[in-house]
C-alpha cells in the first residue's frame, strides 16, 4: 500500500513527510520519497511505479526512488492515476473559476496534454476508454459520480446526490472486474464515510459510520483501504472488507 504522511508540515507529529510504503498486516512501514507535500500517491499497473502530486505538479517515480520525473510544469494538478495500460496518466485541475479547470490526460512519457472533460474532478480509470469522475456540470446540483468515454462523450450519471446531500469529497474509484464503485460522501452536520455502489448505479450501501474518506480497492477487490479522520489514536489508515466488516488500523495519523 502506498499512502501519504503530511503531518509534519504543521503539527506536532515527527514523523516525516512524504510517500510511504506499508503491507496489508500493517508491517513494513518505509518511507520512498521525502517532501512533505507529496499527495495522492497511485500505482502503475505493472507495479513498478508511482505517480503522485508535490505542490500541485504531476510527479513519476519507480519504485525504487531512486529519482522522480516532474511531468507538468502548471501547476495545481491533484488525483493523478494510470490507465490499465500504463499509457496514461489522468489527473484534474482544481481551481474551477480558471480556464485550465477539468480533467486533463497525459501520455505517461509527458507529453501531448489534453483536456476531455471540462467540469470534473477526482478522475479513476473505469476501463482502458473511460473514466469515472465527480461532475460538476449542473450548477443547482450538488456534484454527481460519473462514468464517460475519455473523449467526453457518452456521460453516465452512476450517482447523483439527492437535496439531502451535500458531497464535498466524492473520489469515487471503480473495481474493473467487480464494477463495484467506492466512495466517500459528506452529509451536512456530519463527516465524510465511505460508501460502495454498483456501476450500474445500484445496490448502494454505507460501509463506514464514524469517518472514512479517500478509499481505494486491493487488486483483487475483496478489500477496501481508506483514511479515517478522528482525532486521537483512532485517526489513520484503515483497511476492511469489501462489505464493510473487518476493520482494522494499518497506521496512526498517515496524514
Amino acid at each position: 500500500i502506498a499512502y501519504e504522511h503530511t503531518k509534519g508540515i504543521n503539527s506536532d507529529d515527527p514523523g516525516v513527510g512524504g510517500i510511504y510504503l506499508i503491507r496489508e498486516d500493517g508491517r513494513d512501514k518505509h518511507l520512498i520519497y521525502e517532501d512533505p507535500f507529496a499527495a495522492r500517491p497511485e500505482w502503475s499497473p505493472d507495479g513498478e511505479w508511482l505517480v503522485f502530486t508535490s505542490r500541485g505538479r504531476v510527479i513519476k517515480m519507480p519504485l525504487s526512488g531512486e529519482y522522480a520525473d516532474t511531468l507538468t510544469s502548471q501547476s495545481n494538478f491533484e488525483y493523478p492515476c494510470w490507465s490499465p495500460d500504463g499509457k496514461y496518466i489522468a489527473f484534474s485541475y482544481e481551481w474551477w473559476w480558471e480556464i485550465y479547470y477539468g480533467i486533463w490526460i497525459l501520455k505517461a512519457e509527458g507529453d501531448s496534454l489534453a483536456r476531455p472533460i471540462s467540469h470534473g474532478e477526482d478522475p479513476h480509470w473505469a476501463h482502458p476508454d473511460s473514466i469515472i469522475y465527480r461532475d460538476y456540470s449542473s450548477m443547482v446540483r450538488p456534484p454527481s459520480i460519473c462514468i464517460t468515454h475519455i473523449s467526453g462523450e457518452f456521460k453516465r450519471i452512476i450517482f447523483e446526490p439527492d437535496t439531502i446531500f451535500i458531497a464535498d469529497s466524492i473520489n469515487p474509484v471503480m473495481h474493473r472486474e467487480t464494477r463495484k464503485v467506492v466512495f466517500d460522501l459528506h452529509i451536512p452536520d456530519s463527516i465524510s464515510n465511505t460508501w460502495i455502489i454498483d456501476a450500474d448505479g445500484s445496490n448502494l450501501k454505507q460501509l463506514t459510520y464514524v469517518s472514512g474518506y479517500n478509499p481505494s480497492f486491493s487488486p483483487d477487490g475483496q478489500y477496501i483501504v481508506y483514511s479515517d479522520a478522528r482525532k486521537g489514536e483512532n485517526s489513520g489508515l484503515w483497511i476492511m472488507n469489501v462489505d464493510g466488516r473487518g476493520k482494522r488500523q494499518l497506521t496512526s495519523n498517515p496524514w
